[in-house]
């Protein structure tokens, strides 16, 4: 059972993680030869203060 976990700056819209998981299940099942039963896709929102990179914090938020 193929399990996806995608971390990623809290704000994105319900409407865009569905098509994100919609298409990574589609390219799941195609490269894994599963069904789309099997696949789960699991989004984990990170604030921008909690998310580090080269010891530094992602800040306030950016306009979209």
């Amino acid at each position: 059972m193929p399990t996806i976990h995608i971390d990623l700056y809290a704000g994105r819209t319900q409407e865009q993680k569905q098509r994100a998981a919609t298409a990574i299940t589609q390219v799941v099942c195609e490269t894994l030869s599963t069904t789309p039963e099997h696949v789960q896709v699991i989004f984990n929102d990170i604030s921008r203060q909690d998310w580090f990179t080269a010891g530094k914090d992602g800040g306030a938020p950016k306009p979209a």
